[in-house]
This record gives structure tokens, sequence and C-alpha cells, in this order.
């Protein structure tokens, strides 16, 4: 499987919850694990968003920055400019009435005909209606 992983479900690799060994299983067995760009920033700011709602250190948040940090270096996963999808996301962010950012890796993964791999229940539901090959945990 290939598969386009969204911010949600890549921070939940490194602040493990309830979805974290779905995520990790399904990236374990994916062939392509790839993301727009906009994941490296979304993934970093759902640690600080843990600290503003209490539920994180400072310290815990930054550490798990650094481990982010390394797997992006380690070539962990395939980064696709935001651009290339943008126009088709603001369309489909119109239609779903949805997050354009949100969109941005639904269009990415249209685009490429992988899975898409979400954490965002809410978003799965919607975008499978552009888009059936969604995997929400």
């Amino acid at each position: 499987m290939k598969i386009v992983v969204d911010a949600s479900s890549l921070a939940s690799l490194f602040l493990p919850d309830e979805d974290s060994l779905t995520v990790e299983r399904y990236l374990n067995e994916a062939e392509v694990v790839a993301a727009p760009k906009l994941a490296m920033v979304e993934t970093a700011a759902a640690f600080y968003r843990r600290v503003r709602k209490g539920s994180l250190t400072v310290a815990q948040a930054n550490a798990a920055v650094t481990s982010w940090i390394e797997t992006v270096q380690a070539g962990g996963v395939i980064f696709y400019e935001d651009r290339d999808v943008l126009a088709e996301a603001g369309v489909a962010a119109g239609r779903l009435n949805h997050a354009l950012q949100d969109c941005v890796y639904l269009e990415l993964a249209r685009k490429l005909n992988y899975t898409l791999l979400t954490g965002d229940r809410a978003f799965g539901n919607k975008g499978a209606a552009l888009y059936p090959d969604i995997v929400t945990v």
C-alpha cells in the first residue's frame, strides 16, 4: 500500500494515544509514505497545541519535535510540494466546506492515487465524498 499521511496521524507516532499502534502498523506496512510539505510544520504544531491544552510540557513537545525532525531528515516520509495541489485543494475545501490544509492532504492522495491516512474522523467522512480511498484511525 502507498499512503499519504496527515499531521494528526504523524503526531500520534511521537505522542502516543489510542490511535498510535494502528498508525504505526499502517506506516510499517506501507511501501511508500508521502505527505505534503505542509505536514512538516503541522506535525510539530500538534505537539505545541497539546502544551497549550495542558496535556504536555514544553520539554515533552521539544523532545517530540526533535524526534520528528530526525524522522524527516532520515527520509521516513517523501514530501511533495503543496503548490502542486493547492488549486485542487481549494476547490475541495469549497465543496466540502472544510479546512484548506486538510484538503491539501486529500488532493495529494488523489493526485498520487494513494490511500489517505487521517486521524480526523470528521474529515475522513467528508473527504470520502470526493475520494473513497481514505482510512480513518
